[in-house]
């Protein structure tokens, strides 16, 4: 498979006829495979959010109201947008803006089979020089190349390989992703051919009790909201 030629896509038509035509392979693995640690740090969030199905009458603080009303769209139009809104704010939330970085939407773009195609992030954290996280998986090759493009304008040294977090919204339901990008797989997809190294994304869905359940419903269960919330808080520290 050496000489495989594979047409230029989108990312956002990537399925996983994509991920097998370079040699790319998702393993699920448990907490302490993925984060180094079987036990979870606790979510740095209020107990209002924690303890409540819904919105409680009476005064709550505007953080709590946001999260509830976000979560609702979400739950209730089951579009894009919504979604995108709720993982927007649910970032924010876990200051995954801290040290003057940024939650934005952007347009990428990077070189397959000899062509250029784009690659939108519906929701990533950007600091000066890289991209750092992605909420949707298959964009991160073109965060890798777009990452080395800011280092050479920038007069940094290339980057020979790098792991990018990943973030999927199942609904209101995250499921979480290391994505090893090395300049092997760039030069594969550039050129449309296989590489003969496999490249092994880890992938995680939150420890809940019933996986089913989580996917389907995700937050709007409190075990599904906590639990998610915590693994968003340990996710965090390995950006």
């Amino acid at each position: 498979m050496a000489n495989l030629m594979h047409p230029a896509k989108s990312a956002s038509h990537w399925m996983e006829n994509e991920l097998r035509a370079f040699n790319i392979r998702v393993v699920s693995v448990d907490t302490a495979a993925f984060f180094g640690n079987p036990t979870l740090p606790p979510a740095p969030v209020s107990p209002t959010i924690l303890s409540n199905l819904q919105l409680p009458d009476g005064a709550v603080e505007n953080e709590d109201r946001l999260f509830f009303e976000y979560l609702e769209d979400a739950l209730s139009e089951g579009s894009n947008g919504a979604v995108v809104d709720f993982s927007t704010f649910l970032l924010r939330m876990m200051k995954y803006d801290h040290n003057n970085r940024r939650i934005c939407t952007k347009k990428m773009s990077f070189n397959m089979a000899g062509q250029y195609v784009d690659a939108i992030a519906d929701v990533c954290e950007l600091d000066n020089f890289q991209y750092l996280l992605l909420v949707q998986v298959h964009k991160a090759i073109a965060a890798f190349y777009q990452n080395n493009l800011r280092r050479n304008m920038a007069g940094l040294p290339l980057l020979s390989q790098h792991v990018i977090a990943g973030i999927t919204m199942v609904g209101t339901a995250p499921v979480f992703y290391r994505i090893p990008i090395t300049m092997s797989l760039l030069d594969a997809v550039a050129t449309g051919s296989y590489p003969q190294e496999e490249t092994v994304v880890m992938r995680f869905v939150p420890p809940v009790q019933n996986t089913q359940v989580y996917m389907s419903k995700g937050m709007r269960t409190l075990e599904g909201r906590r639990v998610a919330l915590q693994c968003l808080e340990a996710f965090k520290s390995a950006l």
